[in-house]
């Protein structure tokens, strides 16, 4: 059954059984038709209607489910998840009241009958019933109907918290990973309502309320139905809004610098001479182009009105009554191919434009959403046919109620044909309600296409921009004062800087930098004019200066460092060029790096010292970006240093012969034998999916491909790493078999290699349970047929799982089946009032179903071995930790004969009588000893057997407050008995035990746990000491309350 279907049905169900119950328990007459209708009276034909219209529902309801409770296949169903178990108990409920519903509705056919013939009344609906029924049927139903609504609250309060719970988690997952904070904000909106509807149930099932109003089975119901729904909506449009988004999007917006402060601001004044911004943003359409030369600060510009709030105020007024979105690309030349293409423009505005207005997508994406909405997932990529035709859907349908302002910065830096792309942008302006507005350097593409449009060309505007920005970042300087005011030729050097600029922003930063410098050493007033008549106003001369000023020590890495960023696709990770070093001591460096994953601390180690090389060797002109690629402090540089001057200038600065294809290429072998491919976290260069080592191997083959040494056919140095390559592929390969759980293919190889699992830096047994890496057992694991039969083939080859080896993360002695153990159960945590609901009882119940423990043990898994653990005061035996996770794993009692079986492998083998490591008794202190009894137990260790039974005490404390059916609390029985039986000389005071277990569990699970126990605190005589009256009170009330929590449930 669906769980909203369920809550349908839950609603239904209480609706009927509270209308009954409101029928029998008032004294209002009923009368027949022919009696006609008094003001305090109802009619008999209006109940019949109302009973009639709950049988239809109720049928409807019953006959959707696939199998309920007592009807065949139920237990099927329940099994394999067809139905929850809650759900079971509703569908059942729901019958019941069905099968009473049509019940009712026979008898009052027979009253109707009698009261055809005439006038008739009667004092009360139960008056009524007695014609037809005896009393004692009355009651019955009365009792019933009573019972059922107590059990009807119980559950549609737990689905609906099951079902709020799901949203939740649902929802919660959506907001840690969007980019968007527009959608935090709709996600929050939800989560909201979520929590308010979460209070009301608990104040519900705290209260003895007896029956729900209207509204909270309105809010139990359909309120939660619409959340839902609404929640899964924020899945499906997040699923498209991923699988538009790309590697890197929006990495050039955030690496172009922020206007500085006070600059800028004449674009929103509405000024001929400032280009009329302000009147297009509020007024325009179409396209409006700004123009600049290479360094003049167009993309700054571009950024700094894209994000501007006055661009939101002005695009308002031009909406009118339509509300307007921004969208924006910024083309990056020394960026990934996606980010200098036609697919990556049309990508990130749709990206965009969904982000802003997700309501909107399945108007424009009609096939695609369906597709979506059908599989719950985005089964396929977007074609540039698709793209266009979206984006142009969005632009060109009225009924949206959008309106699109669309930024699109440096389209002289795609990669494609101009002219086509100026073309795109001039038939997407015309279409009504979109306008964009686009920057380039004026090339003649761009001068033919743009002649009839606004155009802002912003070298001729930044003067005073420029004045500004000089004398604030020197006025900074604390030195600046002395010179600040010395003049040549009546001119500060302000005014120098500002007239010799030519309004290129780029070369007043270099120049600035430059004297701040100055200024540090105490350069005189004089020194500093002598600098400044030194620098060349054209930009490339001034970079060729630059470079030279490098200490001639440095000037070999420095040609290699940037030969190598010049011969990057993009921007490569520093670690490529931290790599490149060591080939300044020893040349095979790649051939002779070991395959060995880093940690994240041994790569921040290795990577320490980069940005400060990088600094000296290229004094400013290459950057580390916010994702640890470098990149050119400005695209004029990558331009620059590709020329063939600047080419050749570097070839003689670097070591004879040296290739920077090939360079990049045996540093990306040393990444892929230090990368973690078996893990992914964002961020973490060194961390990366299969799917990321799939593409490095063709980008880094590509630079082998373009190496002039591959190209030499005599010679072999580049086919040596090549196959250097290969081999430490087929040792991550091998790891990735083993985690992946191939069986088949896996045992093929053994028997075809009998070395094919040699040489790995942890047991195969690890890589089977995946407990090779700091992620959690319980991740992405599946215990398949083909994984147990892999996990028994390499057991039954001798492979030892309490194999001592050394953790490649946490660098400690462990063993495959401790590791599994530790990360598969939790320590119990036992400062919660109830038992824990959020321990991931899946994975461990899954693997007690599937024979993962059966399989182990059968080849000698050491139960006694010891599991540390960051959250447990002390270390605890595997069998104690195997023990309690059934405290807190409720479910594994559908597999009660499977876990009791390996519970008693287990405990015939536990070592009970061993002390506990530590001289705190385990658990003492959460149980709340008083002061003395504490004082008196430090200094005296206590078997493992005395600490976990104080543990258990504590669970069984929490047990009795837990709503569960007999068959579970059962369950626990057998399993407190296998815990009790297996020492043949017990230490556990059995006299101290009973009422810890009579206030726990009925007195027909107690005597069936100390059954053939021996207790040594009973007196020898066989005769027992009679409780006291006050006693057996106290234990008939403790019984009560526990019968009551199985009434509510059987």
């Amino acid at each position: 059954m669906d769980p909203l279907s369920s809550l349908s049905v839950a609603g239904t169900t209480i609706q009927f059984v509270q209308f009954v119950a409101s029928l029998l328990n008032s004294a209002k007459a009923i009368h027949s038709p022919a009696a006609g209708l008094s003001n305090d009276g109802e009619l008999l034909e209006t109940i019949y209607g109302k009973l009639s219209s709950f049988s239809a529902e109720l049928g409807a309801d019953v006959a959707r489910n696939e199998a309920v409770p007592g009807t065949p296949g139920a237990v099927e169903a329940v099994q394999k998840g067809k139905m929850s178990t809650n759900e079971s108990s509703i569908a059942e409920l729901a019958r019941l009241c069905k099968s009473d519903c049509d019940s009712l509705l026979a008898i009052l056919d027979k009253i109707r009958k009698k009261g055809s013939s005439g006038p008739k009344w009667w004092k009360s609906f139960q008056a009524a019933l007695l014609e037809a029924i005896k009393a004692e049927e009355v009651k019955a139903i009365k009792t019933r109907i009573d019972k059922t609504q107590t059990q009807m609250m119980f559950y549609l309060c737990l689905a609906s918290s099951e079902k709020l719970t799901g949203i939740a988690t649902q929802l919660s997952a959506l907001k840690a990973n969007t980019l968007v904070l527009q959608r935090t904000y709709q996600y929050d909106e939800i989560l909201q309502a979520v929590q308010q509807i979460q209070a009301r149930i608990d104040i519900i099932r705290s209260t003895d309320e007896r029956s729900l109003s209207t509204n909270d089975v309105e809010i139990l119901t359909s309120r939660i139905s619409e959340l839902s729904l609404q929640s899964q909506t924020c899945a499906w449009e997040d699923g498209i809004l991923r699988s538009l988004n790309y590697d890197r999007r929006p990495a050039r917006h955030d690496s172009i610098p922020e206007a500085y402060k006070s600059t800028f601001k004449w674009i929103f004044k509405s000024a001929p001479r400032k280009g009329r911004m302000l009147d297009w943003l509020e007024k325009g359409e179409e396209v409006f182009w700004v123009s600049g030369k290479p360094g003049s600060g167009k993309s700054t510009l571009i950024k700094f009105i894209a994000d501007d709030r006055r661009t939101r105020a002005a695009l308002r007024i031009w909406g009118g009554d339509k509300s307007a979105a921004i969208a924006s690309h910024y083309f990056w030349g020394a960026g990934t191919p996606m980010q200098r293409s036609q697919e990556g423009l049309l990508r990130s505005l749709l990206y965009n434009i969904f982000s802003q207005s997700s309501h909107v997508i399945p108007l424009v994406c009609p096939d695609r959403w369906a597709d979506v909405m059908k599989s719950n997932t985005v089964t396929s990529g977007w074609s540039l046919h698709e793209l266009s035709r979206a984006l142009l859907a969005a632009a060109k349908q009225p009924q949206l109620g959008m309106r699109f302002c669309i930024f699109i910065d440096g389209l002289d830096e795609y990669t494609g044909d101009h002219g086509r792309l100026s073309q795109m942008a001039l038939e997407l302006g015309k279409c009504p309600g979109v306008k964009l507005c686009v920057s380039s350097r004026p090339w003649n593409d761009f001068l033919e296409h743009f002649v009839d449009i606004p155009k802002l060309n912003v070298h001729d505007l930044t003067q005073d921009d420029i004045r500004h920005y000089t004398e604030d970042e020197l006025c900074k300087h604390s030195r600046w004062r002395v010179v600040e005011k010395d003049r040549r030729n009546g001119k500060t050097i302000v005014d120098e800087i500002t007239t010799r600029a030519q309004d290129v922003f780029l070369w007043v930063f270099l120049v600035i930098r430059h004297l701040r410098e100055s200024l540090t050493n105490y350069d005189s007033a004089l020194d500093l004019w002598k600098r400044l008549s030194g620098i060349p106003s054209d930009l490339e001369k001034f970079f060729k200066q630059i470079l030279e000023s490098v200490e001639p020590f440095y000037h070999d890495k420095m040609a290699e460092t940037l030969m190598i960023a010049a011969a990057g696709r993009e921007p490569l990770h520093g670690a490529i060029y931290s790599f490149h070093d060591l080939s300044f001591e020893n040349k095979d460096y790649a051939t002779q790096e070991k395959v060995v994953p880093w940690s994240f601390r041994e790569f921040v180690e290795f990577m320490e010292p980069f940005s400060r090389r990088l600094s000296s060797r290229t004094k400013g002109l290459l950057e580390v970006n916010s994702l640890e690629g470098v990149d050119f402090l400005h695209r004029t540089v990558r331009d620059f240093l590709r020329t063939s001057d600047m080419m050749k200038y570097l070839a003689q600065k670097a070591r004879t012969r040296f290739d920077p294809s090939l360079a990049i290429f045996q540093g990306y072998i040393c990444w892929i034998k230090h990368a973690r491919f078996l893990l992914a976290q964002e961020g973490f260069f060194f961390q990366a999916t299969q799917t990321h080592l799939s593409l490095a191997l063709e980008e880094v083959l590509s630079y082998a491909s373009d190496s002039d040494e591959y190209k030499n056919p005599f010679d072999t140095f580049v086919r040596d790493l090549i196959d250097d390559l290969e081999f430490s592929i087929q040792s991550i390969f091998s790891k990735c078999i083993l985690r992946s759980g191939l069986g088949d293919y896996s045992l093929k190889k053994m028997a075809k290699m009998p070395g094919f699992l040699d040489d790995l830096e942890v047991p195969p047994l690890a890589l089977i349970m995946r407990v090779d890496d700091r992620r959690k057992a319980t991740d992405s694991i599946e215990w398949t047929a083909r994984r147990i039969n892999l996990l028994r083939a390499l057991l039954e080859r001798k492979h030892d799982p309490n194999q001592i080896y050394q953790s490649p993360c946490s660098r400690v002695p462990t063993t495959a089946w401790c590791e599994y153990i530790r990360q598969l159960i939790p320590y119990p945590s036992l400062e919660d009032e109830t038992l824990p609901v959020d321990y991931p009882c899946g994975p461990f119940v899954e693997a007690v179903s599937k024979g993962v423990f059966s399989t182990l043990l059968e080849f000698g898994a050491d139960p006694n071995g010891l599991v540390e653990d960051n959250a447990s005061p002390e270390p605890l035996p595997i069998w104690a930790k195997f023990f309690l996770a059934c405290f807190s794993a409720r479910d594994v009692a559908q597999h009660g004969d499977i876990y009791l079986k390996n519970l008693e492998t287990m405990m015939r083998a536990a070592d009970l009588e061993a002390s506990t490591r530590y001289l705190q008794p385990l658990g003492q202190w959460i149980l709340g000893q008083d002061a003395d009894a504490l004082s008196q137990s430090i200094g005296m260790p206590v078997t493992f057997q005395v600490a976990v039974w104080n543990i258990l005490q504590h669970f069984l404390g929490q047990l009795s407050k837990q709503n569960m059916n007999f068959r579970t609390m059962q369950f626990y029985a057998n399993v407190i008995r296998t815990f009790l039986q297996q020492s043949s000389r017990p230490t556990l005071p059995i006299a101290e035990v009973r009422p810890v277990l009579r206030d726990s569990l009925p007195l027909g699970l107690v005597s069936h746990i100390l059954d053939g126990l021996e207790c040594d605190a009973e007196p020898k005589t066989g005769l027992k000491r009679k409780n006291t009256k006050d006693e057996e009170e106290g234990q008939i009330q403790r019984q009560r309350k526990v019968m009551r929590i199985f009434d509510l449930t059987n």
